[in-house]
């Protein structure tokens, strides 16, 4: 009878073991399925979990980056630079024309940057002063150089598509694209970027001394309408930025 009893309480508690192993959960796979508080490590990685990546910049870097908040002056100076080659000077279809709606497009958008309330003055980087090495640094460097607190930096992709008709004026479609970032001088921050992409069909003038002269018209014409869209989004966001704070002791100088 002892002996019966023995194995039964034996048998049993095999049954009440198998029934936890069954029920227990590995904590991996809890952090497969979802982060959770109790699973260390499955939420707020502060680090790279890769260590090549520490050649390049450092773990606690790019969470002081991360954790920083840059606001534009309230009354700041921008300088605008172009990277990228322009168009090649001496080729004979450089009309008037088309120079002229060159500095259209960059009339245009100097403009748009000057009617922000957030900018006291904007000027245009001359080409000597544009660093051979088109690098964030380098970047930095020539606006610190014209005292500008924010660097515009952009340039312009453009292509075209030729019909050429044996009735009727021949026709290009071009395309450009615009890529714009915002650079804070200080802190080499990207503030804002932007990329845009306007079409423009033309045909033959009867004022252009070859096809090739309307190219380039559609091309500079593609060019100035995205340049303008490219600008105009910045600077509805430099609009709605917050004013930096105030520092403590000019606070105080205030309330006096």
């Amino acid at each position: 009878m002892r002996f019966t009893f023995i194995v039964l309480l034996m048998v049993g508690s095999a049954f009440t073991a198998g029934c936890s192993t069954s029920a227990y959960m590995d904590p991996t796979s809890v952090a497969r399925e979802g982060p959770t508080a109790d699973v260390p490590g499955s939420i707020g990685l502060p680090a790279s979990l890769f260590k090549s990546d520490q050649a390049v910049m450092s773990n606690e870097d790019i969470e002081k980056i991360l954790s920083s908040k840059v606001y534009p002056p309230s009354r700041g100076r921008m300088a605008v630079v172009r990277i990228g080659g322009r168009y090649p000077v001496g080729r004979t279809w450089w009309s008037e024309n088309v120079a002229q709606l060159e500095q259209q497009s960059t009339d245009g958008l100097v403009n748009t940057f000057r009617s922000s309330p957030r900018l006291s003055k904007v000027v245009v980087l001359p080409t000597m002063l544009t660093p051979a090495q088109t690098t964030v640094p380098y970047l930095r460097e020539a606006a610190a150089r014209v005292q500008a607190d924010t660097l515009l930096v952009y340039r312009t992709f453009t292509q075209n598509y030729q019909k050429q008709r044996f009735f009727g004026n021949d026709e290009v479609h071009a395309y450009c694209t615009v890529e714009a970032v915002l650079l804070d001088t200080r802190t080499g921050i990207i503030t804002d970027a932007s990329v845009k992409t306007h079409n423009m069909l033309a045909g033959r003038s009867s004022k252009d001394i070859e096809f090739e002269e309307t190219v380039a018209r559609a091309e500079q014409q593609a060019t100035g309408a995205a340049l303008a869209e490219a600008a105009a989004e910045p600077v509805r966001n430099l609009n709605a930025e917050p004013m930096p704070p105030v520092p403590t002791t000019q606070a105080a100088r205030a309330g006096e």
